[in-house]
């Protein structure tokens, strides 16, 4: 595998990363003794995806992102599950040759024990090793089918029907499961996307069995899975009573979700230079708006964790505590320790910390001690619920703030909302009528669709990977208001918030339907899911 020293030396001449960033992760990686792939993904410098395709062109050996392909279960099963789990390897197809993905596709050892099962033709692929750990589940059976097995297998426990609900709700990539009782069922939701989908009915018999078994493997709450060995997740248990039973809700908190990073979010390179720029500066405020469902405590918590790697004692006061994040201090709010947001602010204020991020600002007490802090010395991050960037500075004077206050401490406002990628296995494009378009979109777009009767868009065929839904994953879509002196001089004369925005618009800030036009004509998602966005 590729020394430090060569992915540095790499790196450095390519000139894709900031090289005083560069340079940072070096330091550390030389300090730490960390490797350097880890040190980048930490810092969020990169992705795993381009990290991988470095690291292939530097073995000399092709890259293979396994997670966009199609793996043929009789393919799969060239090499035997236990082998592909130990030795980290996926055979991902068969012509002529055997195509094999490998975390070390210099380890001769292992080839060599490929080659034994499945003949001397075989051509080696890198391919990360979270891709790697991923594909692993493509050993398992169809879901409905393993439902079936586990539910008439003799001696069947509720602890087995669990597990099984959780093992499938990793591989399909929920972020949540639901256990809902019914009248004569219970149901089985998975929320893929953003999208609650019911996967299995089991027998309404189970219902109490399955919330004793929830409730005793996470009696506080919170309990770590072993996903097949594959990997640890843990899960947020929550639940509520109705006529019919009890609802389980259980949050997956996965190493992909935990470690998303700034790089992973959809911000484009110009934005995310402005952000790192701002964020650099040693004290301010940093408002995050968006609806419920908007990832706007995912982009909370990828600022933190950027902060983090670079040395910033990060703590967070959340009511709850929606993801465990490493390397931050987290105080949740309860009765009997910190009972509020406000108190939980006041003693992250009184420990020595860079940056505190508040989960929600609900009252204007909480922002008063959050505008102050920020005045005062720490880079303060915080949400609120708010649609578009002028909105959220309206919130703020509807409140109570004083706008002197807001425009001496805060220098960013984001808003931001998610939509549906498309899957990149299955991918079309076709011409599409401007006018149509137009009839579901903001107004704004209309000068970038002006004198066009015909534009190329992009839609999802529909395949295994993603399947036959045509999305796989979500990306966002961002409005990022810098402020400057001008931007400070109306917020102190408490001019309209949209009035700001048109000022920030007019100094160059995209906005929100700009900046999701933008990955509707790069194919990142559809001209519907943007129509979509805009009427949530």
């Amino acid at each position: 595998m590729p020394d430090n020293a060569s992915l540095f030396s790499s790196l450095s001449k390519m000139k894709v990363i900031d090289k005083k960033l560069l340079d940072e992760a070096w330091m550390e990686t030389k300090e730490s003794g960390r490797s350097f792939n880890d040190v980048l993904l930490g810092r969020d410098l990169i992705t795993d995806e381009n990290l991988g395709k470095l690291t292939a062109d530097l073995l000399k050996v092709p890259f293979v992102r396994l997670s966009s392909l199609t793996i043929d279960k009789d393919v799969l099963n060239s090499i035997s599950e236990e082998m592909s789990k130990n030795k980290k390897v996926i055979v991902f197809k068969v012509d002529t040759s055997t195509h094999v993905a490998m975390i070390d596709p210099e380890d001769l050892a292992t080839i060599n024990l490929i080659k034994k099962k499945v003949g001397d033709k075989v051509r080696v692929y890198y391919a990360t090793e979270r891709d790697v750990k991923a594909a692993l589940l493509n050993y398992l059976t169809e879901v409905s089918k393993a439902f079936d097995l586990e539910i008439h297998k003799e001696g069947v426990r509720a602890e087995h029907i669990v597990n099984t609900i959780l093992v499938y709700a990793y591989q399909a990539r929920a972020s949540e499961v639901h256990i809902e009782p019914m009248a004569d069922h219970l149901s089985v939701k998975y929320k893929v996307d953003g999208e609650l989908k019911e996967i299995v009915r089991l027998p309404h018999g189970w219902r109490e069995m399955l919330v004793e078994e929830v409730r005793s493997m996470a009696p506080t709450g919170i309990m770590d899975f072993d996903i097949h060995g594959i990997e640890i997740v843990r899960i947020a248990v929550s639940g509520a009573r109705f006529p019919s039973g009890e609802k389980l809700v259980m949050k997956l908190l996965t190493e992909v979700t935990k470690n998303l990073g700034l790089v992973d979010l959809g911000i484009d390179e110009d934005d995310l230079k402005k952000i790192r720029e701002s964020m650099d500066e040693p004290y301010g405020m940093v408002w995050i708006s968006g609806p419920e469902g908007s990832g706007r405590t995912t982009t909370a918590y990828a600022l933190c964790r950027w902060l983090s790697a670079k040395n910033k004692k990060v703590v967070s006061i959340e009511d709850p505590i929606e993801m465990p994040i490493a390397g931050i201090d987290q105080i949740q709010v309860n009765p009997l320790t910190t009972p509020s947001i406000e108190v939980g602010l006041q003693l992250a204020l009184e420990q020595e910390s860079d940056v505190i991020m508040v989960g929600e600002v609900k009252d204007l007490s909480v922002a008063n001690l959050a505008l102050k802090a920020a005045t005062g010395g720490r880079r303060m991050i915080t949400t609120l619920g708010d649609s578009d960037t002028g909105k959220t500075l309206n919130r703020l004077f509807e409140m109570g703030c004083e706008p002197f206050s807001v425009a001496s401490s805060t220098d960013m406002v984001v808003s931001q909302r998610l939509v549906k990628k498309i899957c990149p296995s299955c991918r079309a494009s076709k011409l599409g009528d401007v006018a149509i378009f137009l009839n579901s979109l903001p107004e704004e777009l209309g000068e970038k669709l002006s004198g066009k009767t015909k534009i190329r868009v992009y839609y999802g065929k529909g395949c295994d990977v993603c399947k036959k839904t045509g999305f796989l994953g979500r990306v966002g879509i961002f409005e990022i208001m810098l402020l400057s002196e001008k931007l400070r001089n109306m917020i102190n004369i408490k001019s309209d918030g949209e009035s700001i925005r048109k000022e920030a618009v007019s100094l160059g800030m995209k906005t929100l339907a700009v900046d999701g036009w933008e990955k509707v004509r790069t194919g990142q998602t559809t001209v519907e899911e943007l129509s979509r966005m805009f009427k949530d």
